[in-house]
This record gives C-alpha cells, structure tokens and sequence, in this order.
C-alpha cells in the first residue's frame, strides 16, 4: 500500500494487533466460563453495592490513566543532531525483504527511498540529505510511527535536532523551539514523500537507491562487495 503525502503520522500498528489479540482472549475466557450443563444461581445485588462498585471501578481507570501518562517516555534535552553524510546503495546491493516500509521521494525524475528500520535508533532518527540541487531533512519516530520530510534548503541544519521524546512523540527542535513531529506549526516546509514498501518503491522506479542506516551498512542487509569500503563503482 502507498501513502502519498507531505505528512504521515499514524498510530503504531503493533498497537492494534495487540488489541486484536487481547479481544481475543477476553473473548475466549468468556465462553469457557459460559459452558456447563447447571445454569448458575442468580444472586441479587443491592444498588448500594452496585453504586459502591461502579465508583470503584472509574477511580481504577482513572489511575490507571494518570499511571500510564507518567510512565509514558519522556527525555527532553537530548539535542542530538541528524545524520549529514548518508550513504547509499544500488538496489542492486541490498537484500531487503519485500514488505520493508521505506520512506520515497523524488526530486527532478531522481529517486531515492530511506528504510525506516535504518532511521530506528535514537541517535538516527533524522538523516539530512542532498538528492540534485535538493536539501532535505528526513525525519521517522518509530514509536510513533511518524514521518516528515522537510525541504530545509533555507534551513540552518545544525539547528534541527532531535530534542528528545515525549509520551512516544519525537520532539524536533529546531532553534530554540521544540516541536512535537506531527506538529504543523514546525517553520520548515514539507516536501512531498511517500510511504510504501521496498518491492512496490522498486517496483515503480527501478534505479532508486536507498539509504538502510548506519547499522545495517556491515550486516547481511548489503551486498558485502557494496559494504564500506565500497569495491563497486556506485557513488556514497
């Protein structure tokens, strides 16, 4: 599937298969407790008690809530600058498994696409890149699962940091202001991107290459003929 769009901000989907499966269970443990052949005995309840129950039970949430926002991630003051010397590979020189989600732009017929596992840890969560005569800064919140790519030819890159995290949000800062990723109001302009997958992406623009992060350079993801050093002939 391909998303189109100057900002894609989305919940995790790992959260919603969590769901699904917790549905599940309840669900199960709800029809073993239904089977048997004697009908249980109903038994009353008086409405004191059932009252007493209810205000019980909206206290509990309500502390689970104000526990879950307190544990919620939050370290500010990181301040840590962005990837500027990117290197990338042929598609030719990666072994990628199809589904991989990448991160696609183009620029002037140019293509280029950034593996959201390669931008994953915390200190490269933001890759500044030159794609033409084309500044970029790409930017992915995996906890979130949050993209923007900003067109920062005007921008001052060392001002654009990653300032920390915030109940899962990656707070950007740029200058002296911290921004939440999906926060409109961030003073550099989007560039279109696109969010697809490694197979559809190569699919559609056969001579892309690809950025696959710091980490994966010297693993089993690259070619090892295209592992730094590189022995081939394509530029970094």
């Amino acid at each position: 599937m391909q998303i189109k769009t100057n900002q894609t901000c989305t919940l995790n989907p790992i959260g919603g298969r969590a769901v699904m499966v917790l549905g599940t269970i309840v669900i199960l443990f709800m029809q073993s407790g239904c089977e048997g052949d004697a009908e249980p005995e109903f038994q009353g309840v008086d409405s004191t008690q059932e009252t007493t129950q209810r205000v019980q039970s909206t206290d509990e949430t309500d502390a689970n809530d104000k526990m879950t926002q307190s544990f919620a991630p939050t370290m500010m003051g990181m301040d840590i600058p962005g990837i500027s010397d990117p290197y990338f590979h042929a598609a030719d020189e990666v072994i990628i498994p199809e589904t991989t989600p990448v991160i696609g732009v183009i620029v002037d017929g140019k293509a280029r696409a950034y593996m959201d596992e390669g931008m994953a840890e915390a200190d490269q969560h933001i890759v500044h890149d030159t794609l033409g005569n084309q500044q970029l800064t790409i930017v992915y919140c995996d906890k979130s699962n949050c993209v923007r790519v900003f067109d920062s030819t005007e921008a001052e890159l060392d001002s654009i940091l990653m300032a920390g995290m915030k109940r899962d949000q990656l707070q950007l800062k740029v200058g002296t202001k911290d921004f939440a990723l999906d926060d409109e109001s961030i003073p550099i302009p989007d560039y279109e991107s696109e969010r697809t997958t490694w197979s559809e992406w190569k699919a559609a623009h056969p001579e892309t290459d690809i950025y696959v992060g710091i980490g994966k350079m010297i693993g089993p993801t690259v070619k090892e003929s295209a592992r730094p050093p590189r022995k081939s002939d394509f530029g970094g």
